[in-house]
């Protein structure tokens, strides 16, 4: 009888083992895919676009369009995607989530988390002015076979806003940041080459910092008194999926590093 126990156990431990690599790809066939953070019943606390009726802190009297986003505040910096593969939990970052663009690993990536090829979904996050540079690691890196079983990106749809940090809404994970988007966007296009991408910044700082002036006076100027305290800015940069390439095996998009340089 001690035996059979033994044995029992040693089959138990091996099953687990076996689950646990299956883990190792994006979209296994085993895997859960219908969980995105746009599914999430607690929407409204953590939507990237701003949509929980409550516009605290937003101009009323503005010229310009102003928006909502919403981001992380971690070590990796100010950041969020549309969708994450594998996390169904708003409050904890998951294992392919969109901090692994910024982690400086190569065996980590971002994978978007909707059903399909993941076109229209985005990560965005924050720069500062002067950024000459990206540097793109598209698709999964961790190894040659995941590079070619996944998606990669194709072409990305480029967008800049102008962001101002909302001190009233901030919690201990996010931050949320009335922004104005930049008229000027552009397209990123990628090789199919499982290597880190060179990306010149097609942006004329001069023209957008004079936009940001302006969008600072015009946030400033919806107060009665302007002077109530100094606002924190920053340049915010969307990274929308315009277009990929197939993989082999698994129908999600990945990436795995984003850098800026100055």
């Amino acid at each position: 009888m001690k035996k059979l126990f033994i044995i029992l156990t040693a089959l138990s431990f091996m099953f687990v083992a076996c689950d646990k690599d299956k883990k190792d790809t994006p979209n296994d066939e085993n895997t859960p895919h219908e969980q995105t953070q746009s599914d999430d019943e607690n929407l409204n606390e953590y939507d990237t676009q701003g949509n929980n009726g409550d516009d605290t802190n937003v101009p009323q009297n503005a010229k310009y369009d102003w928006e909502e986003i919403n981001l992380y505040c971690s070590e990796a910096g100010i950041n969020i995607s549309s969708s994450e593969l594998d996390n169904d939990d708003p409050y904890a970052f998951g294992p392919y989530g969109v901090h692994n663009l910024f982690d400086n690993d190569l065996t980590k990536c971002w994978a978007e988390g909707v059903s399909g090829s993941g076109i229209g979904e985005y990560f965005i996050f924050g720069i500062e002015e002067g950024v000459t540079k990206l540097r793109i690691a598209n698709g999964y890196h961790k190894s040659k076979s995941l590079y070619e079983n996944n998606n990669r990106v194709k072409k990305f749809k480029a967008t800049i806003y102008v962001g101002i940090e909302n001190y009233f809404k901030m919690t201990e994970l996010y931050c949320f940041y009335n922004s104005v988007k930049y008229d000027q966007e552009f397209t990123i296009s990628l090789p199919d080459e499982m290597k880190t991408h060179e990306v010149m910044f097609p942006v004329d700082w001069e023209e957008l910092i004079a936009f940001r002036e302006a969008v600072i006076e015009d946030y400033m100027g919806d107060y009665s008194d302007p002077t109530k305290g100094e606002i924190t800015v920053w340049f915010l940069l969307k990274l929308e999926i315009a277009d990929i390439y197939k993989g082999k095996k698994h129908d999600d998009t990945c990436v795995s590093d984003v850098w800026v340089e100055y």
